[in-house]
């Protein structure tokens, strides 16, 4: 797993890797509450700017700034910019006859921006652990997927050696077949327990950490993304983190802020946070310095250019993006054993970011056989993400940074 929107990916892809193994530490517990607590708050008011930046080349005026935590307020904002165009009336009907069908309650951690004329410009987005946690999963399925057919066929093949035929005439049945597939995980299993199989940063790269979506011309993107400087990717996709032919996306390299403004906005609050997080035993400045000097001088950021029609359809059309995601798991090309222990793997090393305390304790192993529940109902990971959890603190964090902006 190789999050390119944090400061710390490396370290990060190094923990998550040892995980996969088998290899979990007990210092992971402190490693994954300061990297997924502290590098969303040294970020954001980066990502803050860079949208303000991208709005004065683009669209110059007053650019405002709501931060929300539910789905349904962006899904509000979008109707109330847009209900007058004729040709979108028809889905805006049918999300609010049956608004019960569109995913209500989906927590996000997200602002809406608009300037004049433009009463729904932009979006920014930090993605949930969830979302990291099930794009991993399934990024990474897709390669044991084809690994794992690979070493069933030489299985096959050994035993069409054995009986002295070609592979053609091997007559196998099905529960000889399913046989070789079970061994062939198992095989997998523990070649990357033994480290002779891994993955690379490429095979789990998420790129959409952070994520700015702006509803303009693919021109206009571009000559702001130029304006921006650092190095930009265009990238193309399909489906779910797939994009269409009327939405497209750049990769945009921050620079991350400067230390000195960094520590200016180390508060009470972000002290008891840290505290509450199990990150005590230090003076909270010096760890927050010690980070920032250890991490990378750049994150990556996913900005993605909509047409109106575009970013409408993404979440009232047939293509709504919950249910795309919905169609991804449903239609993944392996879902077996092993990539049933991914998501348990990444979800409990997330949930333990997100958790009251650092204690490692008990991890999923790779080739292990589980019932979901074994996981799911661990005391030490219930309080993950509610009540005063990560996301609810993340998206207090960016309703203080737009307020701090506002205010200056």
């Amino acid at each position: 797993m190789y999050v390119s929107g944090l400061l710390h990916r490396e370290r990060f892809f190094a923990l998550a890797s040892r995980w996969l193994s088998g290899a979990a530490e007990p210092e992971d517990g402190v490693a994954l509450s300061e990297i997924f607590l502290l590098d969303p708050w040294i970020c954001a008011p980066q990502v803050i700017r860079c949208l303000e930046v991208l709005q004065q080349r683009l669209r110059p005026g007053s650019l405002g700034l709501r931060a929300v935590r539910c789905k349904d307020e962006v899904r509000r904002a979008m109707v109330g910019a847009w209900s007058q165009e004729a040709s979108l009336r028809h889905l805006f009907t049918d999300y609010e006859s049956h608004p019960e069908s569109y995913f209500p309650g989906h927590p996000v951690q997200a602002a809406y921006a608009w300037v004049e004329a433009r009463p729904f410009w932009a979006m920014l987005r930090l993605k949930g652990l969830t979302r990291v946690a099930t794009k991993a999963q399934w990024l990474l399925a897709d390669v044991l997927g084809s690994t794992i057919r690979s070493t069933a066929r030489t299985l096959a093949e050994n035993r069409a050696w054995s009986a002295g035929v070609s592979m053609e005439q091997l007559l196998s049945s099905p529960e000889t077949m399913a046989l070789d597939f079970a061994q062939a995980e198992r095989l997998v299993s523990y070649a990357i327990r033994d480290g002779r199989m891994s993955f690379t940063a490429d095979e789990g790269r998420i790129d959409d950490f952070w994520g700015l979506k702006v509803v303009d011309t693919w021109q206009k993107l571009e000559e702001g993304a130029a304006f921006l400087g650092g190095q930009a990717e265009v990238v193309e996709k399909d489906g779910e983190g797939h994009l269409t032919a009327s939405s497209r996306s750049l990769l945009l390299e921050l620079e991350r802020p400067d230390l000195d403004s960094v520590l200016a906005r180390l508060d009470d609050p972000m002290r008891a946070l840290m505290d509450a997080r199990g990150l005590r035993g230090q003076v909270a400045a010096d760890r927050v310095a010690r980070y920032w000097e250890q991490g990378e001088a750049s994150f990556w950021v996913e900005l993605v250019l909509h047409s109106p029609h575009a970013v409408v359809a993404s979440d009232f059309g047939p293509q709504v993006h919950e249910e795309l995601i919905l169609r991804q798991r449903r239609e993944a090309s392996y879902r077996g054993r092993l990539a049933e222990n991914l998501g348990y793997i990444f979800m409990d090393m997330l949930r333990l970011a997100a958790a009251q305390g650092v204690e490692v304790g008990q991890a999923p192993k790779l080739w292990g056989r589980y019932l979901p529940e074994l996981w799911e109902a661990r005391p030490s990971r219930q309080a993950a993400d509610l009540g005063g959890g990560l996301a609810v603190a993340n998206a207090r964090l960016l309703e203080r940074c737009i307020s701090a902006r506002t205010e200056g």
